[in-house]
């Protein structure tokens, strides 16, 4: 699975901003291993998709914003940790991700040589994201249905895990372009 390891300048980011951070669907890791001024200047706010007539299975967005002057030192921290939490994992790590969900979840019969090759497939899908979010959206998946998902699903749910990531990524970039301009 993928570790993040704290660089040398990040200070110590209290349990409680940890916690509201997690709370957004952004990993232990991560939230640990943003600097203390990156990580008290963010703030959250969870959308609801109501403008579509479908939502994705009524997941939620979340929207991510920086507030005030953070030093630039810690910002590009922020980033450079920000952009190692969106490394994928493989196939092994990621479908090791997916065993409590396969445990549980009620799967149609198969025969043996379907089944590796339906694990091939998911392994060969889910390679390329992290494994910590393709086992969050497995934990969501369990909240929702009972059922073994279809690749698109599974697929949709780890988006789903990976978009407060990429919000991340984006917010810190912006700030540090508009830190270049000053």
């Amino acid at each position: 699975m993928t570790n993040i390891i704290p660089s040398k300048s990040t200070a110590v980011v209290s349990m409680g901003l940890a916690r509201r951070i997690e709370a957004h669907r952004l990993p232990a890791s991560l939230a640990y291993s943003l600097p203390a001024s990156v990580a008290s200047a963010l703030t959250f706010r969870t959308l609801s998709p109501e403008y579509e007539t479908n939502p994705p299975l009524g997941l939620d967005l979340v929207a991510l914003s920086l507030a005030g002057g953070l030093p630039r030192a810690d910002a590009e921290t922020a980033l450079s940790v920000a952009q190692c939490s969106l490394q994928p994992s493989g196939p092994a790590d990621c479908l090791e991700a997916t065993a409590r969900l396969r445990a549980v979840a009620r799967q149609r019969a198969v025969i043996t040589s379907d089944e590796r090759l339906s694990l091939a497939v998911y392994g060969d899908k889910l390679a390329k994201y992290p494994a910590d979010a393709v086992a969050m959206a497995c934990e969501r998946w369990l909240e929702i249905s009972p059922f073994w998902p279809a690749v698109s699903e599974l697929l949709r749910m780890v988006e789903w895990a990976m978009q407060p990531r990429r919000e991340l990524v984006l917010a810190l970039t912006l700030k540090l372009r508009e830190m270049g301009d000053a």
